[in-house]
C-alpha cells in the first residue's frame, strides 16, 4: 500500500495523462511506443541493475532524458497512461528499498510533463477537468 503523498500524486498524474490536451496526438495502443500498458522489465536489465534500474532505463528509453526541461510527450492514449499503474505496482513493491528515491523522482518529472503539456497548449489545469469529483483513483 503506497502513502497518502504518493497516491495524491499518482491520481492527480492519472488525472493529468487521461485529460491531456488534444494538440498532443491520440495513438491506438496496437500503434503506441510508450507501452506502459502492459510494461514488463527486460530480465536482463534487471540482472544487470534490479528491478527499479531495469524500470528508470525503461522511463529513459520510452520517455526520453529530463535532464534539459520537462519530458515533452509525444502522443497521448493508453499506452502512456498505463505509467501510472506501473508506478503505482514499483511504489508497493520496493517501499522499502533506497532506490525508491528514482520513482519519486519519475513521479514528479511527469507531474512536471503533463502541466508543461497543458501550459504549452495554453489550457489551464485547474479549469479542465473536475479534479475534485476524479482525484481518488485509487481507492
Amino acid at each position: 500500500m503506497v502513502d497518502w503523498e504518493i497516491h495524491n500524486k499518482l491520481s492527480l498524474l492519472a488525472l493529468y495523462l487521461k485529460n491531456l490536451p488534444d494538440t498532443i496526438p491520440l495513438v491506438h495502443a496496437s500503434a503506441t511506443q510508450y507501452g506502459f500498458d502492459f510494461y514488463a522489465a527486460d530480465d536482463e536489465d534487471i540482472l544487470d541493475m534490479g528491478e527499479i534500474g531495469a524500470l528508470n532505463r525503461a522511463f529513459e528509453i520510452r520517455l526520453g532524458q529530463r535532464n534539459n526541461g520537462p519530458i515533452i510527450f509525444k502522443e497521448r492514449g493508453v499506452g502512456l497512461e498505463g505509467v501510472v499503474d506501473v508506478l503505482k505496482s514499483y511504489f508497493e513493491k520496493h517501499e522499502h528499498s533506497n532506490e525508491v528515491a528514482l520513482l519519486h523522482k519519475w513521479l514528479d518529472d511527469l507531474i512536471t510533463a503533463a502541466e508543461h503539456a497543458y501550459a504549452s497548449a495554453k489550457v489551464p489545469v485547474s479549469t479542465n477537468h473536475k479534479i475534485g469529483v476524479k482525484l481518488n483513483l485509487y481507492p
